[in-house]
């Protein structure tokens, strides 16, 4: 354990890689002698003026085994099942803009992990965030909002100085972008490793598709629903595709993801939408401002809006009930060793790779970062050595990328399969998924499989 003082962390990013690595640190005595871990984050506080409800970023988040693992571990096993929900059965269909459908197959546990006894959890981003930044308090950690960061300097004695856009500054020893897919901190590396590339490499790869997002409910089920409320669905179209799988007190996640040849021209929200509309598409609305013109995002809309959905009856009655529609272009990017780590900074999340959403695995490898990360610190930091800091934090750039870049392979493909329009493709998604038989066991299958890394990605705690 160190003698000296602990050394700042400056998170810039609090929605869940940050508080996660900030609750790793804190959760483990050996790290929180050594650390002091603080959040920053440009939103408003939830519940204060300032803070947009309808505009927070994202829709829902889908975790799995792997981002449950070290979250049962940081002792919140009890919190994630009662603020998320675990989803059943499996069904794929097919279906057409007119309201046709076939069901394929169903499949009872099909993203069951045997280790954890459990399926894949689906949240409320914002309600994931909250059950960590809580914890966070908890532990005593601090957490600071509406700190919009506005440059970084590197100072001769290893630390950086963050500046901040009400004028204050503060001097860190650990600089962590958790910031997202456009961070700043990923800006200030790619600068100080080659400032005549930075600005190509900070832009992650538009990938053919825009995406469409929602939350649902409660109170939308068709009569009668061909489908219980517990089920994950997939719906598959000549373009494109939707999922949709159950969230609490009742409501319904959606995702629906399409090609598109080009993205969006502007780079920041259009603030050009037409007056509030009433009756049958009042969901009109519920459209956050986004990239796109107002108008091209509801003629997509009112395209889908009678495509068969197995809970409500129609896309259109899901779009009706959602408190907010989110719309943006796709992109990808895994960043390299050196793009996501110079000197004593460092990228987690979104931050550090940008995945689609086919490869279901946002959430779950932002959590992954943060415990590596912390696991590297433990290992290194804690040490007398000389640029053992330093060292850490390369260990767990080495650890990250080729893991990344796996899932973003997997991802591509998953896209390509999903949403291309070429007979090929519609006719791989139809019967890869017709020709599987049904599985409609309703008991959990018994754990089996041991643990699928080779190497546990917890950091062992013992504090309380």
């Amino acid at each position: 354990m160190s003698s000296h003082a602990p050394k700042t962390i400056a998170i810039i990013g609090s929605a869940i890689a940050g508080p996660t690595l900030a609750l790793q640190i804190l959760s483990h005595p050996v790290l929180r002698s050594a650390f002091r871990p603080v959040l920053f984050d440009q939103a408003a506080a939830p519940g204060l003026e300032g803070h947009n409800e309808r505009n927070r970023a994202g829709a829902s988040v889908g975790v799995f085994a792997n981002g449950l693992y070290p979250l049962y571990r940081l002792g919140l096993e009890s919190a994630v099942r009662a603020r998320g929900y675990e989803c059943g059965h499996l069904t794929t269909w097919s279906c057409d803009y007119a309201g046709g459908h076939e069901r394929l197959t169903s499949q009872a546990h099909a993203m069951w992990s045997h280790d954890l006894q459990t399926g894949v959890v689906y949240f409320e981003r914002r309600v994931l965030q909250s059950l960590l930044v809580e914890k966070v308090k908890e532990l005593g950690g601090q957490v600071f909002w509406a700190k919009k960061t506005a440059g970084f300097q590197a100072l001769t004695n290893g630390q950086t100085r963050v500046s901040f856009a009400d004028g204050t500054e503060m001097a860190v020893d650990l600089l962590v972008g958790a910031d997202g897919g456009f961070s700043a901190v990923r800006r200030f590396i790619l600068d100080r490793r080659d400032s005549a590339t930075a600005a190509d490499r900070w832009l992650p790869d538009f990938m053919g598709l825009t995406g469409f997002y929602g939350v649902s409910g409660p109170g939308i089920s068709a009569e009668p629903a061909p489908a219980p409320f517990s089920d994950s669905h997939c719906v598959w179209l000549d373009r494109g595709f939707m999922a949709s799988g159950p969230c609490p007190d009742g409501k319904i996640r959606w995702d629906l993801v399409l090609p598109e040849q080009e993205p969006p021209s502007s780079n920041s929200p259009l603030k050009s939408i037409p007056e509030s509309p009433t009756g049958a598409e009042r969901w009109q609305s519920a459209i956050i401002p986004s990239q796109y013109p107002y108008n091209s995002t509801v003629e997509i809309l009112r395209k889908h809006k009678n495509v068969f959905h197995p809970y409500s009856g129609t896309l259109g009655m899901l779009f009706g009930a959602a408190d907010r529609i989110i719309r943006t272009p796709l992109r990808q990017r895994v960043w390299k060793q050196d793009e996501i780590q110079c000197d004593s900074a460092v990228l987690i999340g979104d931050a550090a790779r940008l995945m689609l959403p086919t490869s279901g695995q946002g959430t779950g490898f932002a959590i992954e970062d943060a415990t590596v990360l912390a696991r590297e610190l433990l290992r290194h930091a804690t040490s007398p050595k000389t640029n053992s800091l330093q060292s850490a934090l390369e260990a767990y750039a080495r650890a990250r990328e080729p893991r990344s870049k796996k899932m973003a392979s997997m991802a591509k493909f998953a896209a390509s399969m999903s949403t291309s329009d070429g007979l090929f493709w519609r006719g791989l998604r139809y019967y890869g998924s017709k020709l599987q038989p049904d599985r409609l066991g309703k008991e959990a299958p018994k754990k089996k499989d041991p643990w699928p890394f080779n190497e546990r990605l917890d950091v062992d705690s013992s504090a309380k």
